[in-house]
């Protein structure tokens, strides 16, 4: 009996040291569940900005652009422009890596997706794209794009959108990026433009945005930040209004898209961009603009210099522009609704001479 007594008090002091010690055991678990959390949150915010560094576009910048001065020849001495003839993937000033040959999608309604999957299919891997819904369908494309996804990675897919001037303003602008996302059911954006500088009344009517261009190149920099854009930039910005930004940004912008065709080059502009290191994008490189002004015909893709030459170097018209706008150093988006129209935009290299670039080059404001 004395042995039994014995033994229940033993048990009895025990169980308070049993408790002490799970407490403890608990509370060892706890501290390095917490020192875990700590560390992981440590790393995100060292490596914030630079969360998808790794994939196959490019390695990325390691810093962000600083203020002044942004260029070696910011005196005024044009940085001579690169041939991107022979290039197929130019690598931006901030290291991630562009198609030169995208396909764009304005104007393309419900026959968008459909002409994207085809674009897609011909070897295109540059897409682009804008929340304007009079011209755009992004909803289209994200569904082109998910069509895709068993044969074509995200990854290998260089995807632009542009923030409609009409949702200028901070909070407005990351909502709206947010709506992009969705709609082109992706979870980040190899680049972000601002397709222009105001809203207009030919592009937001009566409406008034909450904010400005500056208030939405902040929220744009914060984006970029959390890795969720990896490239900014802009649309339709006059050189002035891009030495603007270029004088604001902490990040600066990497793309310029604007109207440029034979007739109408653009040169001011582009001079600019090649002195502050920034890829210029034409769009309507094939003359459409003058249509949309009034032109009976197109002076461009009917024009009997350009014919010539594109005859004599055995190819289209709209090869000879690809490949003189490629002299130029630009980045083209040509668009189509026709599939073989689609791959031969792409598909046909056409080379010229430097004295067929010269030439082209001379119809510059001549409209022959």
């Amino acid at each position: 009996r004395v042995h039994v007594d014995v033994c229940i008090g033993m048990r009895a002091n025990m169980r308070p040291l049993q408790r002490k010690k799970r407490r403890r055991n608990i509370w060892k678990v706890w501290m390095g569940l917490a020192l875990a959390m700590g560390g992981i949150l440590l790393l995100a915010f060292a490596r914030k900005g630079s969360l998808m560094r790794t994939e196959p576009h490019g390695e990325g910048p390691v810093e962000s652009c600083p203020r002044k001065p942004r260029s070696a020849n910011r005196d005024g001495v044009a940085m001579e422009r690169r041939n991107l003839m022979d290039v197929e993937i130019v690598t931006l000033s901030d290291g991630w890596k562009m198609p030169t040959v995208g396909f764009g999608t304005a104007g393309l309604g419900v026959h968008t997706q459909q002409a994207v999957e085809w674009a897609l299919e011909a070897g295109y891997r540059h897409i682009d794209s804008a929340q304007a819904r009079a011209w755009y369908r992004e909803d289209l494309v994200g569904k082109a794009l998910l069509e895709q996804q068993g044969r074509i990675a995200r990854e290998s897919v260089f995807l632009t959108s542009k923030l409609h001037p009409l949702h200028f303003g901070y909070n407005e602008t990351i909502a709206q990026f947010q709506r992009s996302l969705k709609e082109l059911n992706t979870t980040y954006l190899d680049l972000f433009l601002l397709h222009y500088p105001n809203c207009t009344p030919n592009l937001c009517g009566d409406a008034t945005p909450k904010g400005t261009w500056k208030d939405t190149w902040r929220a744009l920099e914060y984006l970029h930040g959390q890795g969720r854009i990896r490239s900014l930039g802009v649309s339709n910005f006059s050189p002035q209004q891009t030495m603007e930004l270029l004088n604001f940004a902490e990040v600066c912008p990497v793309v310029l898209q604007a109207y440029s065709d034979p007739m109408s080059n653009n040169v001011e502009l582009q001079d600019l961009c090649a002195r502050e290191g920034i890829q210029f994008v034409a769009y309507s490189s094939f003359g459409i603009q003058w249509i949309l002004r009034g032109a009976k015909t197109n002076p461009v893709l009917e024009s009997p210099l350009i014919r010539r030459i594109a005859q004599k170097n055995n190819c289209s018209a709209g090869g000879a522009v690809i490949a003189w706008a490629h002299a130029q150093g630009q980045v083209v988006i040509p668009r189509s609704s026709k599939r073989e129209r689609i791959r031969a935009n792409f598909q046909e290299k056409c080379r010229l001479t430097g004295q067929d670039v010269v030439e082209i080059n001379a119809l510059n404001k001549r409209g022959a």
